[in-house]
């Protein structure tokens, strides 16, 4: 989640705007000078207005306009608002208003005449100039659209799909299932805006030729890197709503009121909008319930209401006499929504790498915790972790560049040797045999932890009987004297079976995949095997840490127990326990890993077994000459 510096409340802004009309009400009225819309009131007989408004009812907004220029009407309004999203803050931009009073007009205006273009359509293009002007602040940026109709919802990104579901978690509300769409151009927004506006659904009526019978919200996220240093960024997100609410209606004045879609569609918009309002008395009255989810679009809406949004309002009337209701309506609306509070936050995306550091530093400092009662368990000296001195980064560094050395010849000794072997100046060294079935003792009696050098093992009578695989192996070796007489092919001398061994190990196909499988079933031996060294040194020091805990629970229970002494005894004891579930999972690991020795030396045995009788039948089939000594094999080769 983003995170960063609260700010104080802020209030949500309202701007007028007004259709031009040829027959304006005389009851309706404007003072520019304090941004005040006026509507007088007739009183009746028998009534009247409230006592609070004896004449007219004054709505006081942020700004009202009556241009029909709409790029007017978007620096007034709307340019301020999205540069504070550039600059990391969430924000969102609410179209309300009486059927046919310009709401969508204002927000999506005429894509094919560029002077008629809507706020969202000038919204993308400041967003890409301020990125074409700032190339290092790599921008990038999501888009989503998303249309309520008849409390359903539909992305109308991705073919109308009604698989979304609203998720409320930690204050945020997002749509499960919702495209965002990346975009890198202001061509690709502009299309894809497009795109979604085809999507959306309208009807005729008997005021508005077009009308929108759905709310929609076209979303804008963004990602911007801010320098700190010349080195190093913040990445800040930011979310832009851009919301066009479906205009409320009498159904008499649409001659909607007889039946079919376009009825159930109007009193589907009317109640949405009605349940919004109520929540915002709620939050208006201080209640501490606030019904958000009574609708769709008041849930979808809770942040930019009441929680880290900068919301503005445009409010589009129509002030003919004909529609002075729905303009009282639609400014009372207005002035509830205006004395309304929320906070705004520079939201900054945490770093990962931030995270690992502050990770690592905990791990750290745990680990150097846990050392220090390990020294104090054990009676030995603390040690120091400060910054290394002058004198011991110098041995340090020395030791260094002692290992490199040492890693530096013993590459260029195995190139040599190598070389050597190929222009046949040395014997080809061969791998060494494994000798050792495992780390620590593998016997039938059992696993034994600790490692124990060759010269402490006890005798064990067993080894010294040869098992049948190995009596078996032993008849199969190169140098084995005791062949079938009857086969002639083995009379020959041991160093010309070598030789034909080296041959078919590093010339055949089938010799170089048997020679690369054992190698590699050897490696993985040897790898498991310093692991089961490493579990088992760890066993043994749990052992040793669990024997001194105990130790030291023995002398504290003959001696004298006061509050102090009470509070030590119980964090031993905790300590005793931890130590003994790690014990226990440690010797765990040490079975499975000496089950996996096991196997692997059985699978080496077959390997070996499988790779000297395929060299044998090799051996057989292509050896002509089964009396030549390895003396004359080497002259015949030559003359060849």
């Amino acid at each position: 989640m983003p995170s960063g510096e609260p700010l104080s409340s802020i209030g949500i802004k309202v701007h007028v705007r007004i259709r031009p009309t040829a027959k304006p009400s005389p009851m309706f009225h404007i003072e520019d000078q304090t941004n005040t819309v006026l509507i007088d009131l007739l009183k009746q007989n028998g009534g009247g207005a409230p006592e609070s408004f004896v004449d007219q009812i004054a709505f006081s907004v942020n700004s009202i306009t009556q241009s029909t220029d709409q790029s007017e009407v978007y620096e007034s309004c709307g340019r301020a608002l999205v540069k504070d999203f550039l600059e990391g803050y969430n924000a969102t931009f609410i179209a309300y208003g009486q059927v046919g009073s310009g709401k969508t007009y204002t927000m999506a205006g005429d894509m094919k005449v560029n002077a008629h273009r809507g706020f969202i359509a000038r919204a993308i293009h400041q967003i890409f100039e301020e990125k074409e002007a700032d190339p290092g602040s790599g921008i990038v940026l999501y888009i989503s659209y998303l249309e309520i109709y008849q409390e359903g919802m539909y992305d109308l990104l991705n073919q109308r799909s009604k698989d979304l579901m609203i998720i409320e978690e930690s204050g945020y509300v997002y749509i499960r299932g919702l495209a965002k769409i990346p975009v890198e151009t202001e061509a690709q927004a502009l299309m894809c805006f497009s795109e979604g506006e085809k999507q959306r659904s309208y009807a005729c009526h008997q005021i508005n030729q077009v009308s929108s019978r759905s709310h929609t919200i076209f979303t804008l996220c963004m990602e911007k890197r801010v320098g700190r240093f010349k080195t190093e960024y913040d990445t800040v997100v930011a979310k832009l709503n851009l919301v066009d609410l479906a205009g409320f209606e009498r159904l008499k004045k649409t001659n909607t009121s007889t039946g079919g879609r376009m009825r159930v569609e109007a009193c589907s918009i009317n109640k949405s909008l009605c349940l919004l309002e109520q929540a915002l008395y709620a939050i208006k009255q201080g209640q501490e319930y606030v019904p958000f989810r009574q609708s769709k679009i008041s849930i979808i809406l809770k942040e930019a209401l009441s929680g880290n949004c900068r919301t503005e309002l445009i409010l589009c009337l129509w002030p003919e006499e004909y529609f002075l209701d729905e303009t009282i309506k639609a400014s009372r609306f207005a002035q509830r929504l205006k004395v309304l509070r929320t906070f705004s936050i520079h939201n900054k995306k945490i770093d990962c790498c931030v995270l690992n550091e502050r990770r690592h530093a905990q791990e750290i400092a745990n680990l150097q915790q846990e050392l220090a009662l390990k020294d104090a368990l054990q009676g030995r000296p603390g040690l120091s972790f400060d910054d290394l001195t002058l004198e011991n980064y110098s041995l340090y560094s020395r030791s260094l560049k002692y290992l490199c050395e040492l890693n530096n010849y013993e590459g260029k000794s195995m190139q040599l040797e190598k070389v050597l072997s190929e222009h046949g100046l040395v014997e080809p060294i061969e791998e060494p045999q494994e000798t050792e079935s495992g780390v620590g003792e593998l016997t039938n009696q059992g696993f034994h932890v600790g490692i124990a050098p060759p010269h402490a093992r006890p005798h064990n009578p067993s080894a010294s009987k040869p098992s049948p695989d190995e009596i078996h192996c032993s008849h199969l070796m190169l140098d084995y004297k005791e062949a079938d007489p009857s086969n002639d092919v083995w009379e020959t001398g041991s160093s010309f079976r070598n030789h034909k061994f080296q041959e078919y190990k590093h010339t055949t196909v089938m010799g170089k995949q048997q020679d690369s499988l054992i190698k590699s079933k050897q490696t993985e031996l040897r790898t498991t095997k310093c692991h089961v060294k490493d579990l088992c040194e760890i066993s043994n020091n749990l052992k040793q840490d669990i024997h001194n805990i105990k130790k030291i629970l023995k002398e504290q229970h003959e001696e004298e127990f006061d509050s102090n002494a009470i509070s030590r005894k119980a964090d031993l004891y905790s300590r005793l326990k931890y130590l003994k579930v790690d014990f226990h999972k440690n010797y765990s690991q040490i079975t499975f890993f000496k089950n996996v020795l096991q196997k692997l030396n059985q699978e080496i045995f077959v390997c070996k077994e499988g790779f000297l009788k395929s060299f044998y039948s090799w051996f057989e089939t292509h050896c002509n000459h089964p009396n030549e000594t390895s003396e004359e094999y080497l002259a015949r080769m030559g003359q060849v």
